[in-house]
């Protein structure tokens, strides 16, 4: 007998063991804690339930609110009453009492510092907020900060930092308890993001693009950790305006061409040649922030002298990422491959899986599926073994 016939026998065994072993004994309740993924936006919330059954995630409530209002504008809460009825309404259709939430970058400050190898956890955040007045314009004492190991490097130890305003945390934690939710934590989108469309584990460095309603937003993650965020003054309600200037439409009209018509291709009918040349004049200056953005990362002193991946691919997500070419056009343009991410990455295959979330908005929702998914993580079985 073949040792490549014996390795596969031994290995089928292995996965029916371990299979077994996985039902007779799942994770205790403790790692099984099921929370509401929570993406706010300016003028939407978006959320999501991830739950585990038979060590496999699955998607068991999702949506989404929208306000007329603005509800979190940077580190500015404009309607709280608003904000807390909302809160309100998702604990009461998903069951949930406990809360994952994201931050929008431009809140806060995302850095990287060098620091002695500490001894304890205690020292390396004491290490941390010792550089902190170095690195943002708030002191010590005004600021909530988490601190991540990423890498050692010539002896010190880099460590990825990410700061806020304490009150904007102390406020949306007190907004989230009126409400009946006990937040269990905030995050910077980006790394929500990254953890919906990234396989677990991936190495490498990525370009993520989050293509929302009025802007957009750009995270480099190397590595799983998310290193660099800024805002891009273009998103999808630009595309959709200037369709519907230059067409005469109503705006649900505008948004059906930006959603079905290769316009920014040469586009099917002379009638929409107008379309076309607007939404090239969008897509350009989209470009144009992106490529600001590439040459930064690029050129930048890194931390310490330590060297970062190159960017291998930019991954757009958000509800215009969808837009029929744009892809195509970004990739082009940029001269790097540019795809659409994946929110069912961490899910079990198409073959054993079908997403309850519909194709045209799933890249909505990667945000509120990468928090989400940060609790059911724990309570995983091996990949491997979803089927």
């Amino acid at each position: 007998m073949h040792l490549g016939s014996l390795t596969s026998r031994w290995n089928a065994v292995a996965d029916r063991w371990q299979r077994w072993v996985w039902r007779a004994a799942p994770p205790p309740p403790e790692l099984r804690l099921t929370t509401v993924g929570i993406d706010i936006s300016e003028q939407t919330v978006k959320f999501a339930v991830v739950s585990v059954e038979g060590g496999k995630p699955v998607v068991c409530r999702w949506g989404k609110r929208s306000c007329a209002d603005a509800l979190l504008s940077g580190a500015t809460i404009g309607n709280p009453e608003a904000f807390v009825a909302h809160l309100r309404k998702i604990a009461a259709r998903t069951g949930c009492r406990v809360a994952r939430a994201s931050l929008a970058e431009e809140a806060g400050y995302l850095f990287r510092v060098a620091v002695a190898p500490p001894r304890s956890f205690e020292e390396l955040r004491a290490q941390v907020e010792f550089q902190l007045s170095e690195n943002i314009p708030l002191q010590p004492s005004e600021v909530v900060f988490d601190a991540v190991p990423a890498v050692y490097h010539e002896g010190s130890l880099l460590v990825d930092v990410a700061a806020y305003p304490k009150k904007l945390i102390t406020t949306l934690t007190s907004l989230f308890t009126e409400a009946g939710l006990t937040l269990a934590s905030l995050e910077i989108e980006g790394a929500a993001i990254a953890r919906s469309v990234l396989p677990l584990g991936t190495k490498g460095a990525f370009f993520l693009t989050d293509i929302g309603n009025t802007e957009a937003a750009v995270y480099v993650v190397e590595d799983g950790h998310l290193l660099f965020s800024a805002k891009l003054p273009v998103g999808g309600a630009h595309f959709t305006e200037a369709i519907r200037t230059t067409l005469g439409v109503g705006e649900e009209e505008a948004e059906h061409f930006k959603q079905t018509e290769l316009l920014l291709h040469t586009p099917s009918s002379s009638s929409l040649a107008p379309a076309h040349t607007a939404v090239l004049e969008v897509a350009n200056t989209l470009v144009q922030a992106l490529q600001r953005h590439l040459l930064f990362w690029r050129e930048h002193q890194p931390t310490a002298g330590y060297s970062h991946a190159p960017l291998e691919q930019v991954l757009l997500v958000g509800g215009t990422a969808q837009m029929p070419g744009l892809a195509t056009f970004l990739s082009k343009a940029l001269a790097m491959p540019v795809a659409l991410g994946d929110v069912w990455t961490n899910f079990p295959p198409y073959s054993h899986y079908i997403p309850p979330i519909p194709r045209n908005e799933a890249l909505q929702y990667a945000t509120a599926l990468g928090l989400a998914l940060r609790d059911a993580l724990p309570a995983l079985a091996p990949p491997r073994l979803w089927h």
